[in-house]
């Protein structure tokens, strides 16, 4: 989501662009740079923000895209089909900083293979409130597990906050706020992230920040991760101080096809 040639110029009006190249990441498999550098100022609220998105930059346009991303996703009782996807990942360093989307951790944490085809998780971050919705519900928050193979395509992991009891898994984390930028790197497992359950929605979607670059499979999980009440009011101050909140409104599902899915086989978790 970083360092990658554009695609996209506009084409007239706004959020218009017509695809002028195969985009690259040009990155290896191991990348954590996974939003577009940019001297271009934008936000979640006022003229920097999400309604405005498309107009602020021509390296912005795809916001105004048809296939953007988070969704409202429809409500499920039953799997409507397996996916092949296997997940192995593993204890790793990882390194806590700020972006433009709030709390961030780069680490070479792993694998996940969809379809034959295998994806390095190379950070995760967050957002408060939940970005995507289900039947209209919206989260305390989300994280996002971002995964890029070595051709450039994302495959991102969509996992709601809930309150509930203290999460151990992230504490190690939320013990560095506000102090993020000179936490030394934490010893992490991101497996330990991963609810039980194995059902979750698969569709085409985009980044959820500027550049909004589509073409990326999101694979957004139906059990929350469940933190209490103060990590949840913890992190929401945290992304207070850089943003009013950091979460993009849904956007609309157009034509697209939203499978409810089980996850066969089941994670391999190292």
């Amino acid at each position: 989501m970083n360092a990658f040639a554009h695609p996209w110029t506009r084409a007239g009006g706004r959020g218009r662009c017509r695809h002028v190249g195969i985009h690259t990441y040009n990155l290896p498999p191991t990348a954590t740079r996974i939003a577009m550098k940019t001297d271009t100022e934008w936000g979640y609220v006022g003229e920097e923000g999400p309604t405005h998105w498309a107009d602020l930059s021509n390296e912005f346009c795809a916001c105004g895209g048809d296939r953007q991303s988070p969704i409202d996703l429809p409500v499920h009782a039953a799997a409507e089909e397996t996916l092949a996807l296997s997940i192995d990942y593993t204890k790793a360093d990882g390194t806590l900083s700020y972006s433009s989307y709030g709390v961030k951790m780069q680490l070479k944490g792993g694998t996940l293979t969809l379809d034959g085809t295998t994806y390095e998780l190379v950070q995760f971050h967050f957002h408060t409130p939940s970005e995507h919705q289900i039947g209209g519900r919206s989260f305390p928050g989300e994280m996002h597990l971002v995964h890029v193979s070595e051709s450039g395509h994302l495959v991102v992991i969509g996992i709601f906050l809930e309150n509930g009891k203290t999460n151990s898994t992230l504490a190690p984390i939320w013990s560095t706020f506000p102090e993020v930028e000179t936490a030394p790197p934490i010893p992490f497992d991101p497996s330990d992230l991963l609810p039980p359950s194995r059902t979750g929605y698969v569709y085409e979607g985009s980044l959820t920040t500027p550049p909004c670059t589509e073409d990326v499979t999101w694979l957004v999980l139906s059990e929350p991760l469940y933190l209490s009440d103060v990590q949840i009011e913890k992190l929401a101050a945290v992304h207070a101080e850089i943003n009013v909140h950091n979460s993009r409104p849904v956007q609309p599902v157009n034509d697209r096809h939203v499978r409810f899915v089980s996850l066969h086989p089941a994670p391999r978790l190292a």
